[in-house]
């Protein structure tokens, strides 16, 4: 009657082990209930004791809860459903052959534990299964010794009904929340993978993907984009006078004040220490320009709490990414050396490379 649930290897699940007691319980839950009820009427036809359908009873309704009770308090969750997986694998090996291999309940018992093994443990676990199924169902024989009766009336294929139907709905429903969750994530991985953790902004890397990307639009499509460098005055100076913390929240509010100002769509990154740049799509100078400004002025009125003494400024070079440009890097060689103007300038201003 065991009709284990469906799982993935440590290796590459995307529920930690801890989880998944709780990930295959329902699915084991509903399995075995459907298995009693094929093992209760093939009881009821052949005469079957009172001990050994309230065993089947026990097994049906009560040793999912206890097995998912045992595997959340293990010390090792994943190790122990997978000890309990073989141990339905054993009670399966019992009532096959107290049923006297009734035909189509025996196939279907065996089969979608066989499917549970290998879809938790591959063939490895499959074959210890296998081999505990064996050798209750040996045991049970040379113990009981009970008559074989093959055939399988319409009641019983009946009562086997919900087994057909509904574990392999619930397979199913497993799934499909399964690859729901294996889908977000994905998407969570790509986000930090994308996203520099202090400033919370792009890394460089996903950066100049994006920009190699959009010069490539540009060169097929024609038109223009913004691009902006930006530097934090004197960065080294704070991070010697109020400490890496203070340097740290800097680069913190930094990230903040760019995402304040940037439309969806553009892409701002921290180009290394206290460099940060920025892409916009579809726009041009004079577009990158007026961020600029907003950003210069968002940086400006920014305090600290902890240092209400520090007085933040960033210099800012301006460029356009035009088709015609060899690659991007000349792009960006063009920003930067708006930036190192607006800082021979005096710093805390926007210097803009007109096209």
């Amino acid at each position: 009657m065991a009709v284990p649930p469906p799982g993935q290897e440590p290796a590459v699940a995307p529920i930690r082990g801890d989880e998944l007691p709780r990930h295959v319980y329902p699915v084991r839950s509903l399995g075995v209930a459907a298995g009693f009820l094929a093992v209760a009427t093939v009881f009821r036809e052949n005469g079957t004791s009172l001990a050994l359908l309230v065993l089947a009873a026990f097994h049906g309704f009560a040793w999912p809860h206890l097995a998912y009770l045992a595997a959340r308090r293990s010390a090792d969750p994943w190790r122990a459903e997978r000890s309990i997986l073989v141990a339905d694998a054993a009670f399966a090996g019992v009532w096959l052959p107290l049923m006297g291999f009734n035909v189509l309940p025996s196939v279907l018992i065996a089969s979608m534990t066989g499917l549970g093994m290998v879809s938790v443990g591959g063939p490895r676990l499959f074959a210890i299964a296998a081999a505990a199924m064996l050798g209750t169902g040996t045991a049970t024989m040379l113990l009981a010794a009970p008559e074989m009766r093959f055939e399988t009336s319409f009641t019983v294929m009946v009562a086997c009904l919900p087994l057909i139907l509904l574990y392999p709905l619930s397979i199913g429903v497993a799934n499909y929340l399964l690859r729901q969750r294996i889908r977000g994530q994905k998407q969570q991985l790509d986000l930090a993978m994308r996203t520099e953790r202090l400033s919370g902004l792009a890394t460089r890397q996903h950066w100049e993907e994006a920009l190699e990307r959009e010069f490539e639009r540009l060169r097929n499509a024609g038109g223009t984009a913004g691009l902006i460098l930006i530097d934090v005055d004197d960065f080294k100076s704070v991070n010697d006078r109020f400490g890496h913390l203070v340097g740290d929240e800097v680069i913190r509010r930094m990230g903040e004040a760019l995402r304040g100002v940037l439309r969806p769509g553009d892409v701002a990154c921290r180009y290394g220490g206290d460099e940060f740049g920025v892409l916009l799509p579809s726009s041009n100078a004079a577009g990158a320009a007026i961020a600029a400004a907003r950003l210069l002025e968002s940086v400006s009125g920014f305090r600290l709490a902890s240092t209400p003494e520090l007085r933040c400024t960033a210099s800012l070079g301006v460029a356009e990414v035009r088709p015609g440009m060899r690659d991007s890097i000349e792009a960006v060689a063009l920003a930067d050396r708006a930036l190192y103007l607006a800082k021979a300038a005096g710093r805390n201003r926007v210097h803009v490379i007109e096209p």
